[in-house]
């Protein structure tokens, strides 16, 4: 997508990170190091003059992988310190990140 959309004048370019990669994640260091790619592609975007937003979502607990593993949901609520968000809070979070200039928004979703 950003070879794709380099010349295209784009008003947000925005890309999904997660927490772990500020606090890691037990046995998922590839999905550690991607998310650590994509806050890299951001930070590139940005010094390109080129749009770009990197959101380093927290755990969503009433949707998708969460929903199904009580288990992790609860150790990640444990080691972050506060419940996972909703869905809901999640795509309000989504659009207030994308009225900001910062290039990054780290675990704070």
């Amino acid at each position: 997508m950003h070879q794709a959309t380099r010349d295209i004048p784009l008003e947000h370019f925005v890309l999904y990170s997660s927490i772990t990669t500020a606090i890691g994640n037990p046995g998922q260091a590839n999905y550690v190091a991607a998310n650590g790619g994509l806050e890299g592609l951001a930070a590139l975007r940005h010094h390109m003059g080129l749009p770009a937003t990197c959101i380093g979502w927290g755990p969503i607990g009433d949707a998708g992988y969460l929903t199904r593993n009580e288990t992790v949901r609860d150790s990640l609520e444990q080691r972050l310190g506060k419940p996972p968000l909703s869905a809901d809070e999640a795509v309000q979070q989504l659009a207030y990140a994308a009225r900001q200039t910062r290039v990054h928004h780290p675990g704070q979703f």
